[in-house]
C-alpha cells in the first residue's frame, strides 16, 4: 500500500512544475512579443538616434599640417557646438570628402537640412572615393526629418554595391522602415 502522503508530495512537485514551464513559456511570449513589436513602431526620429554614431569620424587634424581652422571647427563638432563649427568648415577646402561630412553633420545637428542635403550631395556628386558615404548621411538627414520613403530611396542606393559605407547597417535599417 502507497502512503498517501508520497502521492500527494508527487502530485503537489509535478504541480509545480507544470507552474514553473507555464510562467517561463509566458514569460518568453511576452519578450518576444515586446521586441517585435518595440522594433516595429520605432518612428525615424528614433531610427536616427540609434544609427548616429558621430565618435567613429576620422579626424580632421594632421599632424605637422597648419590647419589651424580644422582643428578649431573639429573641436567645436566634438563639443556638440555644431552652429559654431560650421565656418571653420565652410571655409575650408571644398574637396576633402571628411570636410563635407563635418560640414553636413553640423548643418544635420543644427537642424539645417536643406544645407545638411546639399553638402551630402555634394559629396555623391563628387569624385572621392568616399563618395557612398553621403547616401548614409542622406538617409540619416532625412529619418531626422520624418521622410521615411527619401530615407529608404538613399538607403537603396547604398545597398547596391556591398563594399558602401554602412552596407550592413543600411540592410538592417531598411528591414525596419519597410515594415
Amino acid at each position: 500500500p502507497k502512503d498517501p502522503s508520497e502521492s500527494k508530495s508527487l502530485a503537489h512537485k509535478k504541480a509545480i512544475v507544470r507552474y514553473l514551464f507555464a510562467t517561463a513559456a509566458a514569460v518568453a511570449l511576452i519578450l518576444l512579443v515586446n521586441t517585435f513589436f518595440m522594433n516595429q513602431h520605432l518612428s525615424t526620429e528614433e531610427l536616427y538616434a540609434q544609427n548616429k554614431n558621430w565618435e567613429h569620424l576620422p579626424s580632421l587634424t594632421v599632424k605637422g599640417e597648419n590647419q589651424n581652422n580644422l582643428a578649431k571647427g573639429e573641436a567645436l563638432f566634438i563639443a556638440k557646438k555644431y552652429k559654431e563649427a560650421i565656418p571653420y568648415f565652410e571655409d575650408h577646402d571644398v574637396n576633402n570628402p571628411h570636410v563635407f561630412i563635418y560640414l553636413g553633420i553640423s548643418y544635420l545637428e543644427a537642424d539645417n537640412y536643406e544645407k545638411a542635403l546639399l553638402t551630402f550631395n555634394r559629396l555623391i556628386s563628387g569624385n572621392s572615393l568616399d563618395y557612398h558615404k553621403g547616401y548614409w548621411y542622406q538617409a540619416l538627414t532625412y529619418l531626422k526629418q520624418g521622410q521615411r520613403e527619401k530615407a529608404i530611396k538613399s538607403l537603396q542606393l547604398l545597398r547596391q554595391n556591398q563594399p558602401n559605407y554602412q552596407y550592413d547597417k543600411a540592410g538592417e535599417l531598411l528591414s525596419k522602415l519597410e515594415d
